[in-house]
């Protein structure tokens, strides 16, 4: 496979193994929340790919940003503490998938809002991996 393939792998097993992990809506595979429970949404941003060495080895770096969708209307604590689980989860690990080694660095809380339906969170897990 692919860099970006495993980069994706690693991450999405790390994510599964979170403890308490609520329903998960995985990129591309049909997902219908139940209106008044907690979900997140993975997507992997990856930047431009850069040269890491002289010896043609790429830095490959990004975002794998989880979106927390929590009921509306129930204060700030249930999306908070579900940002700082999946942050202690992901932080200084380092993750192998594919023969890839993929070093997370820090999570933060990037932002939050409210539409319609959902009080919306965004963690941001910041990635790299050195290609071999």
């Amino acid at each position: 496979m692919g860099i970006l393939s495993n980069i994706q792998i690693a991450l999405d097993s790390r994510l599964n193994t979170l403890s308490g992990l609520p329903d998960v809506a995985w990129p591309n595979v049909k997902y219908t929340p139940d209106k008044g429970t907690i979900y997140i949404r993975p997507t992997l941003l990856p930047a431009e790919s850069t040269s890491a060495t002289f010896a043609g080895k790429d830095r490959h770096s990004g975002i794998y940003q989880i979106d927390i969708f929590a009921p509306l209307d129930e204060g700030l604590k249930p999306m908070y503490d579900l940002a700082d689980a999946i942050r202690d989860h992901f932080h200084k690990q380092t993750l192998t998938a594919g023969g890839d080694t993929i070093y997370i660095d820090v999570g933060n809380l990037a932002n939050y809002s409210r539409d319609d339906s959902w009080f919306i969170g965004i963690v941001e897990i910041n990635y790299f991996s050195i290609e071999e």
